[in-house]
């Protein structure tokens, strides 16, 4: 436990020191100023904006950081050669795996928070109240962020870094499209490819994320929605875990 303690840490400051972490931070800082001010112009539709705007950016600016990050803590591991170097001492190959997975996780949790507190700082600098009943939100939305982080970290495990990228962005696409694809399946659709639609729809929809229309409108979002949704977003989190730690075990770093 201590390797994997010392070795999260590592990684963890690594990231929150490297440059992406303050242009992201920045950059979404950016996005939450801009629809507050957006929000500021209208009546009756304030929140829908805020929120709207508000959380596209989260969303975008935090999955493309969760992605590179999940890239770059395996790939320059390898390019630097660290990983041979860490490996030599007592520590498994599960436990780095793990170990990066955690920072990973740390830091993400972190740029979410800031951004959180920045978010609600100007809501009760417009009047806009607090966050209190809607914390939910970024709760769900920062799962999706590990969701994508992971699955950029179990590609690295066996790709290159710009491999790895390009695969971790073509499943991000394909999550978000899923459900929009599966609904809009016209009726004369040959079984045989409404089945394949139809399972990735059910086993790869970050969709299931995106609940930024709960703040919005009447739509209710109830507590039994919300531990599914994090259900289902831990139970993707270990299966990449577990797949990561496979094939890393297998892989041949010398």
């Amino acid at each position: 436990m201590k390797s994997i303690y010392t070795l999260t840490k590592e990684s963890f400051l690594i990231l929150r020191r490297g440059k992406l972490f303050l242009s992201s931070l920045v950059a979404s800082m950016l996005v939450i100023i801009f629809a507050n001010i957006a929000s500021s112009w209208g009546v009756e539709e304030f929140y829908r904006i805020l929120f709207d705007i508000g959380l596209l950016g989260f969303d975008m600016i935090g999955g493309m950081t969760a992605i590179i990050w999940g890239t770059y803590l395996i790939a320059e591991a390898q390019k630097d050669g660290s990983v041979e170097a860490q490996l030599a001492s007592p520590i498994s190959r599960n436990q780095w795996v793990i170990a990066k997975f955690l920072s990973l996780t740390l830091a993400l949790s972190l740029l979410s928070c800031l951004l959180v507190i920045f978010w609600q700082l100007l809501m009760l600098l417009n009047n806009f109240g607090w966050l209190s009943k809607l914390s939910y939100l970024f709760v769900v939305h920062t799962l999706g962020w590990f969701v994508l982080g992971s699955c950029a970290l179990f590609f690295s495990t066996f790709c290159e870094g710009t491999t790895a990228l390009f695969c971790s962005l073509c499943l991000w696409g394909m999550g978000l499209l899923s459900r929009i694809v599966f609904d809009s399946l016209p009726q004369d659709v040959d079984v045989i490819s409404a089945n394949i639609i139809g399972f990735i729809y059910k086993i790869w929809d970050l969709q299931f994320f995106n609940i930024s229309f709960t703040a919005s409108t009447s739509a209710n979002y109830s507590l039994e929605q919300f531990l599914w949704t994090i259900t289902y977003g831990l139970s993707i989190l270990l299966t990449l875990l577990c797949a990561s730690c496979v094939t890393f075990a297998r892989k041949d770093i010398n």
